[in-house]
C-alpha cells in the first residue's frame, strides 16, 4: 500500500479555442473525489490534501484525471509521483462544436 502524503499542488495552465473562462475538473481515479475549478486568467491550481474536497486523500501512484467543460474541451491525466511535491500541466483546449461533440445543439 502507497504511503499517503498530506499535500500536492497542480497547477494546469490552458491554451487554445475561444478566448473565456472554463471549469478544470480534477478527478481521483481510486477515490473518485473531485473538484471543479473556475480558471482565472486561464489557469488552475489545487492541493489534492485539502480534506475539504477530497476527503479520501491521495497516494503516491493515484491517477488524477484532469479535464475542461465549458465552451472548450481538453483533458490529459497526471501520476502522482509524491516525491516531486506537485505538478504544473499546460492543456490545448479546442472549442466545442458540433463535430466534436456532436451531441450538443448550437
Amino acid at each position: 500500500m502507497p504511503t499517503p502524503t498530506t499535500s500536492y499542488t497542480i497547477g494546469v495552465k490552458i491554451s487554445g479555442g475561444t478566448a473565456g473562462q472554463v471549469y478544470v475538473n480534477f478527478k481521483n481515479g481510486r477515490t473518485a473525489d473531485m473538484k471543479r475549478i473556475l480558471t482565472v486568467t486561464n489557469e488552475a491550481k489545487i492541493n489534492l490534501g485539502n480534506e475539504k474536497d477530497f476527503p479520501n486523500g491521495f497516494n503516491r501512484g493515484d491517477v488524477i484525471e484532469i479535464n475542461c467543460s465549458g465552451r472548450k474541451t481538453g483533458g490529459t491525466t497526471h501520476t502522482i509521483d509524491s516525491t516531486k511535491g506537485g505538478a504544473n500541466l499546460a492543456i490545448s483546449l479546442t472549442d466545442v462544436s458540433t463535430t466534436n461533440a456532436p451531441a450538443i445543439s448550437i
